[in-house]
């Protein structure tokens, strides 16, 4: 496992590790992402992580390091919706929230790239509108554009897509 994984996985418990992302029949496909030890998924639900109930959270944050060199991972906090969207302000809120948690559990000498997605089965255009221009807040002075992504398809495309365009690090 990279350090930094590693590190991470330490973190959190084991019970909130998980092998895949899905909210009822939507799913995250993760193929030819780093597979573990190279990659973590925590699921934000969890108990055993003790958010308030009623807090906001994303439904998973995905750690992966593709060059195996321990000097750079990418956070991918996930919010995942199966039914319809009512609003964008909440979304935003449980995936900054998700990248809060995030940060509590990175090292101090990790670069760090994050990638919010919003995995959905379908937006209305008026929120698609809304959705695609909106900020989320990576730390006081670095912000991304929300990704978005239909249940099934690659996580790797959308990160590839997004990569060029993404300058959030920290």
């Amino acid at each position: 496992m990279s350090t930094n994984i590693s590190s991470i996985a330490d973190h959190v418990d084991q019970a909130c590790h998980s092998k895949r992302c899905n909210s009822g029949e939507c799913v995250v496909n993760l193929t030819n992402l780093p597979s573990s030890p190279n990659r973590l998924i925590i699921k934000m639900d969890c108990d055993e992580l003790k958010i308030t109930p009623g807090g906001k959270r994303c439904d998973y944050i995905i750690f992966l390091d593709f060059n195996n060199r321990n000097d750079s991972i990418v956070i991918v906090p996930i919010e995942m919706k199966s039914g319809k969207i009512h609003g964008i302000t909440n979304i935003v809120q449980q995936i900054e929230s998700g990248i809060k948690a995030a940060q509590q559990w990175i090292g101090n000498n990790t670069s760090t790239t994050f990638f919010p997605v919003l995995v959905h089965n379908g937006i209305h255009s008026h929120n698609r509108t809304k959705l695609k221009d909106a900020m989320i807040q990576i730390d006081k002075n670095k912000k991304s554009k929300l990704i978005l992504m239909k249940c099934g398809d690659f996580l790797i495309n959308k990160l590839r897509q997004n990569k060029k365009s993404n300058k959030n690090r920290t």
